[in-house]
């Protein structure tokens, strides 16, 4: 497989911070504002898709923890602003 790396922060490759400043894609014909085509690398790469499927599924399951709580939570707050509501209307 052929892979391209860009230069997407000119400035900060030209420090010599390639941290945030490299995209590397399987395109090479991207011609985006700024994106400079530094190299191009044939690599072999070996994917694990049991790992990354279960990475996938802990990452899903954990942000459906999450929303369930916010949902959990949302729900609780609702049901005790109705029964303030029907507190105030069974008072004389």
């Amino acid at each position: 497989m052929k892979l391209y790396i860009y230069a997407m922060e000119i400035e900060e490759v030209l420090k010599g911070d390639f941290d945030w400043s490299l995209k590397i894609s399987s395109r090479g014909d991207l011609d985006l504002n700024d994106w400079v085509l530094m190299q191009e690398v044939d690599i072999e790469l070996n994917v694990d898709r049991e790992k990354l499927t279960g990475i996938a599924v802990k990452n899903l399951d954990d942000s459906i923890h999450k929303i369930n709580g916010k949902t959990q939570a949302a729900i609780t707050e609702l049901e005790g602003r109705k029964q303030s509501l029907l507190a105030l209307t069974h008072r004389d």
